[in-house]
């Protein structure tokens, strides 16, 4: 039995890691969404001055998280 995961989209490998850095970093919005039982919720957000906007509605961050944020992490 292997100790790393391969995850593929259309033939093209997406990430390949041990099951833990898979979920507590996911190199996309497909590993994100592939790991996981039930599987991650994802939402579209955009960057704004304090914080992210979901929909009509903006939650601010601290600024420590707010740099990770925007590195697109």
């Amino acid at each position: 039995m292997g100790d790393r995961v391969a995850v593929i989209k259309d033939g093209v490998l997406q990430q390949v890691d041990v099951p833990r850095a898979l979920y507590d970093a996911p190199v996309n919005s497909f590993v994100a969404g592939f790991i996981g039982s039930p599987a991650m919720n994802l939402l579209d957000a955009t960057i704004v001055e304090n914080g992210v906007q979901i929909g009509r509605t903006v939650v601010s961050l601290p600024r420590s998280f707010q740099q990770v944020v925007g590195k697109g992490r």
